[in-house]
């Protein structure tokens, strides 16, 4: 028998963006996915963390012509997720207090693509806007929508398994979505999670201030300057090293 167990301890860094929200900005959206792999990672996380980025990249240049989300959006590449989901694990035990309170869902990218059929998974919350966003959404190949598709494969929106950074998240926000295209054998799917009802644990993150402002959402190409800062005091948890 040749074990080769690690033993050793080693630092492991979560790297945290987000976009104030203008209307609710208290309450938070994630999105997230781990960067580290048991191979080379093509598909888990690599094609996720591609995902990831390009709409990090959409959602940033949006920004910059004066759009602002309703609630606030948080952006989070988890670190260690192949060694029992640490990164997200030591991220949601940190702040699950306000999370509880605050974290509206959490959409969960890691094996995002590595096939052709649409799969989706999560809290039956999303079903309809499930369907929805996806009759307006086409196929890359043929002519017709990816609900019509995923029709006529007899899909439908699974449960949520056990197996990526979601599972810290099902006991602290409010919902979960997963989504992806694999192979019509491939069990992997794109997630999001249900929460718990508020505990007395403990958290040492303060609590959330009331919002005394809110701002008009600016459209696109607007100037973002002419919009009033929301004056508001984060319930972050801290976004620091685990």
């Amino acid at each position: 028998m040749n074990l080769q167990d690690e033993v050793e301890r080693q630092p492991i860094r979560n790297v945290i963006g987000r976009i104030m929200g203008y209307e609710s900005p208290e309450k938070i959206v994630y999105a997230g996915n781990h960067r580290d792999a048991w191979c080379f990672g093509a598909v888990d996380p690599g094609s996720g963390t591609a995902v990831m980025l390009e709409v990090v990249r959409v959602f940033g240049e949006l920004v910059r012509r004066g759009w602002r989300p309703r609630r606030t959006i948080v952006f989070a590449s988890w670190d260690a997720e192949e060694y029992n989901l640490i990164g997200s694990t030591e991220h949601v035990e940190e702040g699950i207090d306000v999370l509880r309170q605050h974290a509206v869902a959490y959409l969960n990218v890691d094996s995002a693509v590595s096939g052709k059929e649409f799969r989706a998974s999560g809290n039956p919350v999303f079903e309809k806007a499930l369907t929805n966003t996806l009759g307006r959404v086409m196929m890359p190949e043929g002519n017709e929508t990816a609900l019509s598709h995923w029709t006529k494969a007899g899909s439908k929106l699974e449960g949520l398994g056990a197996g990526s950074d979601y599972v810290a998240f099902q006991g602290s926000s409010s919902s979960s979505l997963h989504l992806q295209t694999s192979p019509a054998n491939d069990a992997s799917h794109l997630q999001t999670s249900p929460a718990r009802p508020p505990s007395t644990l403990v958290s040492p993150v303060p609590k959330p201030a009331t919002p005394t402002t809110r701002a008009k959402n600016p459209l696109p190409g607007s100037n973002p300057s002419s919009t009033p800062p929301t004056t508001i005091k984060p319930p972050w948890p801290r976004f620091g090293r685990c």
